[in-house]
């Protein structure tokens, strides 16, 4: 009887020190994808996978600092936007960064006849 709780006591301490942690979902995906269909691939996607036209309508100027409005959102820098990150707000574009990589988006301004 003792031996079994020993046994026990050992498994219980022992199996988490074996687990190994899953480093193949990011955890800030979302589970569900924008049309709301359960992802399958939990890992992050890579840039060209990344089908998605970001609709940057206004910069404005509050004090020092710079905010974007991003499909209807009030951003600065350093906040993320889906997989991207704001990495640097200016007069007519913003900067956007996944992971290592820097994409740049211009504020298009309706030209008048």
């Amino acid at each position: 009887m003792k031996s079994v709780f020993r046994l026990i006591i050992f498994f219980l301490l022992i199996l988490p020190c074996l687990a190994q942690a899953d480093d193949s979902r990011d955890p800030f995906i979302p589970l569900v994808n924008e049309k709301g269909i359960m992802r399958t691939k939990f890992q992050k996607p890579r840039m060209e996978e990344i089908n998605i036209k970001i609709n940057l309508s206004g910069i404005s100027k509050i004090g020092n600092t710079f905010y974007a409005i991003i499909e209807g959102e009030l951003l600065k820098e350093g906040d993320n936007f889906k997989e991207f990150k704001i990495e640097k707000i200016e007069d007519n574009r913003v900067i956007l960064s996944f992971g290592e990589k820097l994409f740049e988006i211009l504020l298009e301004t309706e030209k008048k006849l």
